[in-house]
């Protein structure tokens, strides 16, 4: 006695129906599924657990500042998950682009928001797709480091960041080719029915597809694409189709290069050298800030995965208890902005000021010590 839809045991639910005709059987939780869905899935009778506001408070635990990239990026992916939780087909999915400078959070929200959500999430670099065919990897191959580690249903509900889309933007000027582009143009065509809903076939071990080679296929129909690039020189496409140069603008409006990209327009996009397509299956724009000193030093300290408490516990497993004095902290900062190198090259500061202690320290004898910082 086994449920015809679930396969389930008559001992593993409330009860068995069936029919007089065929004899076959259905569960009383396949009912209740095929309800919900004849009454289009009832917001009243599965309500969701999340909001965009506690979405971003999550959100705000990892990240310093980018307040309204977050509220736009919270508030699109809780109508995505709307969407999948109430089977809404009728409702058009709503790919996210973050455009800002380098190492200022872009990919960093893409994987905390996986993390909050738990769900299958992987960064590719959109640098080494190319068309079909050439050198490089297929688009596909994005989504082979979930296989092996999720199952397909898992993966085609899963989040795709792709970073440095703006590098794929096609050429313009008096050399471009008459011939497409198989490393820009090409592969934002090839991502195209991707990102807005199809099966594709990934290739399990590769590069490239090969037609007797094993593969996988995922739906792409509820997988979140999120796309990032810092698209320099946006701001003067920007500028021209608001009529303005740039210091006349920043004279007139009192606006900078960071305020004019809040302007950004899809023509803006198009404009740069994304193909018209792909642009309108990313309906979403975000823009983040370039990252001050202040916020720097914010981010040495306060997120939850902070720098300076993961040297405290690194040192801390050998009884060592290290302090950063503020002066310290703000000279990591600075030398971080100077450089622009945002957030990510904090680590790399921080690791060259710490290196030699690491290496001289005492670890027979365990004390405290104030990482101070040296110029040289």
């Amino acid at each position: 006695m086994k449920c015809y839809f679930c396969n389930s045991d008559e001992g593993d639910v409330k009860k068995l129906f069936s029919s007089e005709d065929s004899g076959i059987m259905i569960c009383n939780f396949c009912i209740d599924i095929l309800y919900g869905e004849l009454h289009n899935n009832s917001i009243n009778s599965k309500k969701m657990n999340i909001s965009p506001r506690s979405i971003k408070d999550k959100l705000d635990q990892y990240i310093i500042g980018q307040d309204e990239a977050k509220r736009i990026v919270s508030v699109a992916v809780y109508n995505h998950l709307l969407k999948i939780h109430y089977n809404l087909n009728n409702v058009r999915k709503g790919n996210i682009l973050l455009i800002g400078p380098t190492g200022n959070g872009k990919t960093y929200i893409c994987e905390i928001l996986a993390k909050i959500l738990n769900v299958p999430f992987t960064i590719a670099d959109a640098t080494t797709l190319t068309s079909a065919g050439y050198v490089g990897s297929d688009c596909e191959t994005i989504f082979q480091p979930l296989i092996g580690k999720y199952s397909p249903e898992d993966i085609s509900k899963s989040i795709i960041c792709t970073d440095e889309i703006d590098k794929k933007a096609r050429k313009s000027g008096p050399n471009t080719s008459l011939t497409q582009d198989v490393s820009g143009e090409a592969v934002m065509y090839s991502l195209l029915k991707m990102i807005e809903g199809s099966h594709v076939d990934v290739p399990m071990t590769g590069m490239r597809k090969h037609p007797h080679g094993d593969k996988i296929t995922i739906d792409t129909t509820n997988i979140l694409f999120i796309f990032c690039g810092a698209f320099n020189g946006l701001e003067e496409i920007i500028a021209r189709r608001l009529n303005k140069n740039k210091i006349g603008f920043d004279n007139v409006k009192g606006q900078d290069d960071k305020n004019l990209l809040r302007l950004v327009e899809h023509e803006d996009l198009i404009q740069f050298g994304l193909i018209p397509e792909l642009v309108g299956r990313i309906p979403i724009i975000g823009v983040l800030d370039e990252l001050n000193i202040d916020d720097l030093c914010r981010i040495l300290k306060e997120p939850k995965d902070n720098l300076v408490d993961q040297y405290k516990t690194l040192l801390g497993a050998d009884k060592i208890n290290i302090s950063f004095p503020d002066e310290t902290i703000r000279k990591i900062a600075e030398t971080a902005h100077n450089k622009r190198i945002g957030a990510r090259g904090l680590k790399s500061v921080i690791e060259k000021l710490m290196m030699n202690f690491m290496y001289n320290v005492d670890r027979n004898e365990p004390k405290d010590y104030d990482i101070i910082w040296e110029e040289k």
